[in-house]
């Protein structure tokens, strides 16, 4: 069974997705592992290799993730309930060497993330992801973590954007494999409970999310479905719980339910990834070299002659990566400014931005200049695989007798 987890693991779409796109979100999926590994090994045999390499696991895994403090902060208390349970002698090397272990990665990550901090706590403060947690969230984050897949549709009119309730696959059969994944969890989870034994790696399963829950609530952040990214490995584990041997006088029965559910499980997670899966071979996740293309003829960043065609800017969500001459952080004011350079440089103006619902809710005035069809016009929607990476690209008109310049009205506040 545990080559039919792993297995299970390979195939959810967040594996194939973080895992292509050198984002930290991979690494996580590779460092949840073993960072309980390391724990487990570490207080069942008290060898100081484990716990060092548990030191580098949290470090990487926080400096990726900085959410993932809760995740560690869950595992440690389960190792500390575990070794306050160890025969005496045994539990003062072991404390010590937990210690140890937390001390060193805590001292090493705080020295790194100190410069950062002042911008960390000027993120925190604007509260980007303001929100509460209602009953579609909770249906969003459910299916997600389960299958990658949300269960209302996030982006409505994007081709390329997957959910429950509009997957190729029959009408509600999404819904049971999903249903049938999480009764496999929760019979792992019951499985765990019954053991006293197990209760350490219980609280580690359960505790990380349910912290991450709390934290949630407490701050009024909604946050997107994949931060439950983090636990995806986790919910694995709980499956892989329910597959362990029967209980005492359950007989064949046992063995036959968890054969079932496993292949259930395992036949639902292959339908419910083939049509993300074949997107991702096809199609880019976000296109932001396709976009590039649209307003650069030369795309080449070391090219003498890039940088020279055009002037391209965004009002955020940039592609710096790609075209390293792009104008981001764009205000009324800059763009204003920005037209009368084209104009008076005969350059063409490309804006090229992603998530574009989402900057149209926090930059209004700024689209009040873009919808002008007097000053620009529509020249691409690049679809992308996910509601945050749609990008759209607009150009400037060309100048007329009849367009004039974008100058401020005297009541507005730019």
């Amino acid at each position: 069974f545990l080559g039919a987890v792993v297995l299970l693991h390979a195939l959810h779409p967040w594996v194939t997705r973080f895992g292509s796109d050198a984002r930290g979100y991979g690494l996580v999926l590779l460092l949840m592992p073993l960072l309980l590994g390391c724990v487990g090994r570490g207080v069942q045999t008290g060898k100081w290799r484990w716990w060092l390499l548990l030191t580098f696991v949290q470090f990487y895994l926080v400096w990726t993730h900085l959410s993932a403090v809760i995740a560690v902060a869950a595992t440690e208390l389960a190792a500390f309930i575990f070794i306050l349970k160890q025969p005496r002698e045994r539990r003062a090397a072991l404390l010590g060497r937990w210690a140890a272990a937390n001390l060193l990665s805590g001292m090493v990550f705080l020295q790194l993330f100190a410069p950062c901090l002042p911008g960390f706590l000027h993120f925190l403060s604007q509260n980007v992801l303001a929100g509460e947690l209602d009953k579609p969230w909770f249906q969003d984050s459910a299916a997600a973590l389960w299958s990658s897949f949300n269960f209302y549709d996030a982006d409505p009119g994007n081709p390329l954007s997957l959910c429950l309730t509009t997957h190729p696959l029959p009408s509600g059969l999404g819904v049971a494999f999903v249903i049938c994944g999480w009764l496999t969890a929760a019979l792992g989870s019951w499985r765990l409970a019954r053991d006293p034994a197990r209760w350490p790696l219980l609280i580690t399963l359960l505790g990380g999310p349910a912290l991450l829950l709390a934290d949630l609530l407490h701050s009024h952040t909604r946050p997107y479905t994949w931060y439950w990214v983090l636990f995806q490995p986790w919910l694995l584990l709980l499956v892989l719980a329910a597959m362990q041997p029967a209980p005492q006088g359950s007989g064949r029965s046992w063995r036959q339910l968890t054969t079932g559910l496993m292949v259930v499980n395992f036949v639902g997670m292959a339908l419910l990834s083939l049509p993300a899966l074949r997107n991702m071979a096809r199609y880019p996740i976000e296109g932001c070299r396709e976009s590039v293309a649209l307003t650069r003829p030369i795309t080449n960043p070391r090219h003498p002659g890039f940088g020279l065609d055009a002037l391209t800017a965004a009002p955020g969500m940039t592609t710096r990566a790609y075209d390293p001459a792009e104008i981001d952080d764009l205000t009324p004011e800059s763009l204003r400014a920005l037209i009368a350079q084209a104009r008076a440089e005969n350059k063409p103006l490309y804006l090229n931005f992603g998530f574009p619902s989402m900057l149209r809710r926090t930059c209004p005035e700024m689209f009040q200049i873009i919808d002008d069809p007097t000053l620009f016009e529509h020249v691409a929607t690049l679809h992308g695989q996910f509601f945050t990476t749609t990008r759209e690209v607009w150009q400037l008109r060309q100048p007329t007798p009849s367009t004039p310049f974008p100058a401020p009205k005297p009541d507005s506040k730019d």
